[in-house]
């Protein structure tokens, strides 16, 4: 029979991007060699991603209810305490009224009714035709392919990140890894085009 190799993560989550499920494997071998594999679950507190569309969405009851709805989906399903996080994301016609100040910490309080709320992050965009405006052959157009890129190609983001180093020398700047920077550039694609266009 072949050699088993398992590798069990770790036994407890440290931030959001390690949720879910984590502990151990019991291993217990018969008398003919076989190993039996268990699962044993040792984490305290689990952590939890959970993300949200605006699009299609009139109203902004009805994004703060399926966030709401989510996070109380997550935390039943673990007996001890869940730490969530909450990506709004998504393009429609909310978006304005997604990037007004102080709206990510509004957002983390109302969260909080339902379960531990580690931060909602917000990543809307304009309610718009990006394909056309890809094509359009204008400086939204380059601005868009350019943000695309970047996110296509890891050796471009790998330049980005090499760009903004010096700024997380600063004590104050937690550290970004891949992901995050994808989600900058999301963010950042938005804006742009947002301000292109009223411009």
């Amino acid at each position: 029979e072949p050699a088993m190799v398992v590798y069990p993560g770790n036994t407890q989550g440290r931030n959001p991007r390690e949720g879910g499920a984590r502990g151990c494997y019991q291993v217990d071998v018969d008398t003919y060699g076989r190993a039996h594999l268990e699962f044993v679950e040792t984490a305290v507190a689990r952590w939890a991603h959970i993300e949200v569309s605006i699009r299609d969405c009139a109203q902004m009851d009805q994004v703060i209810d399926t966030m709401l709805e989510n996070a109380r989906t997550v935390t039943a399903a673990f007996d001890g305490p869940t730490v969530v996080r909450c990506t709004v994301g998504g393009n429609g016609p909310l978006h304005r009224d997604f990037q007004r100040d102080g709206m990510s910490e509004e957002l983390r309080e109302v969260l909080e009714s339902a379960a531990v709320a580690e931060s909602v992050r917000i990543a809307t965009g304009p309610e718009l035709d990006v394909e056309s405006l890809a094509r359009s052959e204008t400086m939204v157009s380059d601005f868009l392919n350019l943000s695309g890129r970047a996110l296509e190609d890891p050796e471009l983001r790998q330049k980005l990140a090499e760009n903004l180093m010096p700024l997380f020398r600063r004590r104050d700047m937690p550290p970004f890894d891949d992901a995050r920077l994808r989600e900058w550039i999301e963010r950042a694609s938005a804006l742009g085009v947002d301000l292109l266009l009223d411009s």
